[in-house]
């Protein structure tokens, strides 16, 4: 389960990292609108490609209803699994701070601390870019260690003062 939410957040993270970037190249040949429509356009695409392209895959004789108990009652199996649960409570909390980060990060980055909005692109470039990579990171330790590898390295001291410190090994045990 580990390791098919780390690829589902190692795909969903690119998003922050080309968008700034596809968003000046946009708004270089058009307005705001260019950008709206684009977006309206690149969902089309996307919603044909997959009516087409991806058959379904569940046979008929295990398929569930479409009515609204039917998928009340599917939604409520899935918060009973707790296997299945925490881990979208993890996924669900870090899209908050990310989103928080988001929302907040032009602010403080152009009016507390003065950069250009070219350096603000480029700082979250390079923000999103290290957030992908720690992504990719932890799906590639789980597919070699195990997901109960990353709880286990997190309770030692060494790994925990690396992640919060910047000279994380100054100190001797």
């Amino acid at each position: 389960m580990a390791v098919r939410f780390g690829t589902l957040m190692a795909i969903t993270s690119v998003g922050p990292v080309i968008a700034p970037e596809l968003g000046s190249v946009t708004m270089s040949i058009g307005s705001w609108r260019t950008i709206f429509w684009g977006i309206a356009v690149l969902g089309l695409v996307m919603t044909v490609s997959i009516a087409i392209g991806v058959p379904e895959s569940l046979p008929a004789q295990r398929r569930h209803g479409t009515d609204l108990i039917s998928t009340g009652r599917r939604m409520l199996d899935l918060t009973r699994d707790w296997d299945f649960s925490k881990h979208v409570v993890v996924q669900c909390l870090a899209a908050f701070g990310f989103f928080a980060y988001i929302g907040g990060a032009s602010f403080v980055l152009q009016t507390v601390y003065r950069i250009s909005p070219a350096k603000f692109s480029l700082v979250f470039s390079v923000n999103a870019a290290v957030m992908v990579l720690a992504i990719v990171v932890f799906r590639l330790t789980v597919v070699r260690y195990g997901s109960g590898f990353v709880p286990l390295a997190s309770r030692r001291p060494r790994l925990r003062r690396s992640a919060c410190s910047p000279w994380p090994f100054s100190a001797r045990h």
